[in-house]
């Protein structure tokens, strides 16, 4: 809470009333405009607070606010005085006391987020310098160091950070919070501009106690768990919101940075890769089915598909040049023609004609994969495109036509940020991992080897037995089972899971699932088990035809170590997995990739925060050692939580904390 002087008698910075307050350790310098915001707001929950509920539960918030504060200027512990305080007060009352300071936290929090930007806009406004976790900061320290130009190109060629969006109970803020806190935060960044207008400060202020009259009268949580359904939509909330517009924008300032920097520019639309475990992981969770799996994937898509067929119809409207004016070039002249659009309106008008055809061409091929397709009907029925590469080469003749008569500058405005989102989230939006725990595939596994008569105890198998016994079955290509009538729930929930990611990939490609997570990997047999199932319903593939079967993977198969003892464990278990050739040829095939996930918060409630953190630290530096050793590439995804002893804290310094070898050019969170 606050440590601020400021009564809640004396006059509030404006026209606000008096109230309880929170305030950053500094009021002065780069940080009076955000102790401006926090006392403001402040304020404002004290005025709604006591017209609200009365004199006394303002009055108790007031005090504890001061005892609080009082107590810990002068080194004294509080802890007795608010106990004393406390323990008399109305149930009620204190009822009040935990909601005014809950939502002056999370007030004070949207007061930083915004005064964050802030400076980051004055740094660029005054000009004084990249700052630091910055890209063009990072360049520079790359040069000052004496790294040439083209060594920074090769490894931005490939550099890839996959930030994973998870569902997690951690997250009980509801949709309805978060929009109000939205619209706080804009009306902050309004105020902090609109310093010189007492005018429009006053309305701004005004509209601001209405949003903390919101919440005051919004219950925190929800009365019923979510949905996965209400998981993955408030996922994709994001991506409306910002990532649909900042992704494009970070991809371009990488390729304008090195261009100013290097001397050339450098593509790389996986860059920022986006992720999800929302509708995938289903380790726990038993809300996560066949069915589960594909309403995700076709929410996913159709969220792409939506806001690429929006783009499209937006230039179609912004792109009005005339035939008369302008000459576009052959191929847009081409689309124009192959459009199916015949008004008399726009006949002289190519490029709004080129793009309603590829509007149209879009939208057939989202109903080619769609159950429900987002957006009316197109004015013609075209044949659909067959992914997005051939969207995006007709995006390309559209730039390079405009830039042909002297519209480069809309090319670049217009265009460029449209193709940019279809090469980021192409038809997929963003890579589903699936996750399920070691134990269940040994369940499953375990009644397919009897049931096909492969062995009758799978599970009684010593360590050593398992690994030849699936190392046979990856040698040949037939499956274990024709059906699963007669199988368990368990069997037929994990097949139909398993099928329905194989249809996903048949639909979209390999992107919309490019990873399978195994929780409570602890052995090499643990990782050949998810292999062989994947096998099962074709998404790993036996090729028999030379003279030692040759395997291949549609999908990257991820051990994760989570307890302190399989961390300790993690490089032996990956030294003796790599040696094994048939799942070698799945790295070597994959890239040369392997990926490991590493568990924090489990290592945090195994061994605790210290210890969990250096056992991190180790497991890291040994998983390098043993795959250089045996000639791969070591990705690692860092289960990583929001708060501190879920492993959250400072991405920026995280990874700039990671052992030496730990992050090369990839890293997934």
């Amino acid at each position: 809470m606050d440590d601020s002087t400021h009564s809640p008698t004396t006059a509030p910075p404006s026209n606000s009333g008096a109230g309880p307050n929170v305030s950053a350790d500094s009021t002065t310098g780069k940080d009076a405009d955000v102790g401006d915001d926090i006392r403001l707001l402040g304020h404002l929950v004290g005025e709604v607070l006591r017209e609200q509920v009365g004199d006394d539960a303002f009055e108790l918030v007031e005090s504890v606010r001061t005892i609080a504060v009082s107590n810990r200027r002068d080194d004294r512990d509080p802890v007795a005085e608010l106990r004393s305080k406390l323990g008399t007060a109305d149930i009620h009352q204190q009822l009040h006391l935990i909601r005014a300071f809950g939502w002056l936290s999370l007030l004070a929090n949207t007061a930083e987020d915004v005064h964050h930007e802030r400076r980051r806009r004055f740094h660029r406004d005054a000009g004084s310098g990249a700052q630091e976790g910055s890209l063009a900061r990072s360049f520079a320290k790359l040069d000052a160091h004496g790294i040439t130009p083209q060594a920074i190109a090769d490894v931005l060629r490939d550099i890839m950070v996959a930030p994973v969006i998870t569902a997690h109970p951690t997250e009980v803020r509801r949709q309805t919070v978060l929009t109000v806190l939205t619209r706080v935060a804009d009306l902050l960044d309004r105020r902090s501009r609109s310093a010189n207008s007492p005018s429009e400060t006053a309305s701004i202020e005004a509209e601001l106690r209405v949003e903390v009259l919101t919440l005051w009268q919004t219950a925190v949580l929800r009365l019923s768990k979510l949905r996965v359904r209400d998981e993955i939509n408030e996922a994709l909330r994001y991506y409306r919101s910002s990532l649909f517009e900042t992704l494009p924008a970070l991809v371009a300032d990488v390729g304008r940075i090195t261009t100013e920097l290097l001397g050339e520019r450098v593509e790389n639309p996986n860059i920022i890769s986006m992720g999800s475990w929302i509708g995938g992981d289903r380790d726990g969770n038993p809300f996560v089915t066949a069915t589960v799996l594909q309403l995700a994937v076709e929410l996913q898509a159709s969220s792409a598909f939506e806001h690429h067929l929006l783009d499209l119809n937006t230039l179609s409207f912004q792109l009005s040049m005339s035939a008369r004016l302008i000459t576009p070039s052959p191929a847009v002249a081409a689309l124009a023609e192959a459009s199916g659009d015949d008004s008399p309106f726009r006949a002289d008008e190519p490029y709004r004609r080129a793009l309603r055809g590829m509007h149209a061409r879009l939208w057939a091929r989202a109903a080619e994969v769609l159950d429900d397709v987002p957006g009316p009907a197109p004015h013609a029925d075209l044949a659909p495109y067959a992914d997005a590469d051939e969207l995006l080469a007709d995006l390309e003749a559209i730039a390079e036509s405009l830039g042909s008569h002297g519209a480069g500058l809309l090319a670049d405005t217009k265009v460029e940020p449209v193709r940019r989102r279809v090469e980021i989230f192409r038809t997929h939006l963003c890579g589903l991992d699936m996750r399920q725990n070691s134990a269940v595939h040994e369940e499953v596994l375990d009644e397919l080897f009897r049931r096909s008569g492969v062995t009758p105890d799978y599970l009684a198998l010593p360590e050593p037995d398992r690994i030849a016994t699936l190392v046979a079955e990856l040698s040949t290509p037939r499956p274990l089972l024709a059906g699963t009538e007669g199988c368990s729930d368990v069997v037929i929930s994990e097949l139909d899971v398993l099928r329905e990611a194989a249809s996903a990939h048949r639909r979209f490609g390999a992107r919309i699932i490019p990873h399978y997570v195994i929780s409570k990997a602890e052995s090499v047999s643990d990782v050949l088990e998810v292999a062989v199932l994947l096998k099962e319903v074709g998404l790993v593939h036996i090729d028999r035809s030379g003279a030692t079967p040759q395997v291949r993977s549609e999908l990257d198969i991820v051990p994760l170590f989570e307890t302190i003892d399989d961390l300790r464990n993690a490089a032996t278990v990956l030294d003796a997995l790599l040696a094994q050739p048939l799942y070698r040829q799945i790295v070597d095939q994959r890239r040369g990739w392997q990926e490991v996930m590493i568990g924090y918060s489990d290592s945090n409630k195994d061994g605790g925060y210290l210890s969990s953190q250096w056992e991190l630290y180790r497991a890291q530096r040994s998983l390098v050692d043993a795959a250089r050793e045996s000639g791969v590439r070591l990705r690692l995804f860092h289960g990583r939580g929001g708060t501190v002893g879920r492993g959250g804290g400072p991405s920026y310094e995280a990874i700039l904390a990671q052992p030496n070898g730990a992050v090369q050019g990839q890293i997934r969170v």
